[in-house]
């Protein structure tokens, strides 16, 4: 009875002792797993990891070209701002101002003021250019007309043979006086004169007198480049 009890302590003791050792390696397996789990999968190359700034750095890709093949790019949100073709810019109310220059008479007409008005008149200072006169035009601006040029002063007559314009006609004396002021109808060949004897004679289109405010007796300036020239 004694020997069957020992025998049986025995196997106990035997299979508390395989026991142990099979929860020894259990636990050193479970342990082993968690060590492999914790290292890395792939080893990362140190020389991958550059800082911005330096040559392997990827510059993101959103860039707004500038210019026409000019290569230049520049981020987009990055608030340059580019000048306007013509580079300077002049300050509002900041700029020099232009000096006023005169304009000069083209060749052949003179400036001169009637009532209220400046009238750009051609000067007709030839027999060729007197006898002409405005025929055969069509129209003519509002403050332009012609001054016909006499070498004295005389009793003057005018008609509208092939001139298609409705006139005034103002004839003024020598010292430059307004003697008479008359309209001249389109085409029509009866002639029409001054009430005293006149130097000059101006052409402006039919109404610009009245609308000028000119009258009879006014002073005229008449230009030294309407005096006769004998030619």
């Amino acid at each position: 009875m004694k020997n069957s009890l020992n025998g049986r302590a025995i196997g106990a003791m035997l299979w508390i002792r395989r026991a142990g050792i099979l929860l020894l390696a259990v636990v050193v397996g479970v342990t082993g797993c968690d060590g492999d789990r914790a290292k890395p999968a792939t080893k990362i190359d140190p020389a991958a990891q550059k800082t911005p700034g330096s040559s392997a750095a990827k510059i993101p890709d959103e860039t707004t070209t500038l210019g026409d093949g000019g290569g230049a790019t520049l981020p987009q949100g990055a608030g340059a701002t580019l000048p306007q073709s013509g580079g300077g810019i002049v300050p509002a109310g900041g700029g020099a101002t232009a000096p006023s220059v005169a304009i000069a008479d083209e060749p052949g007409t003179v400036t001169v003021k009637l009532g209220d008005i400046n009238f750009h008149l051609e000067v007709s200072d030839t027999e060729e250019l007197r006898t002409r006169g405005l025929m055969y035009r069509e129209s003519m601006k509002e403050d332009h007309g012609m001054i016909f040029v006499f070498p004295w002063e005389q009793k003057l007559s005018f008609w509208m043979k092939n001139t298609t314009i409705a006139l005034d006609i103002v004839f003024v004396n020598a010292s430059g006086k307004v003697v008479s002021i008359n309209h001249m109808v389109p085409l029509d060949t009866r002639s029409i004169p001054s009430v005293s004897p006149a130097r000059w004679a101006v052409e402006i289109n039919e109404g610009m007198a009245l609308r000028a405010g000119l009258k009879v007796g006014d002073q005229i300036d008449v230009p030294k480049a309407a005096s006769f020239s004998a030619q």
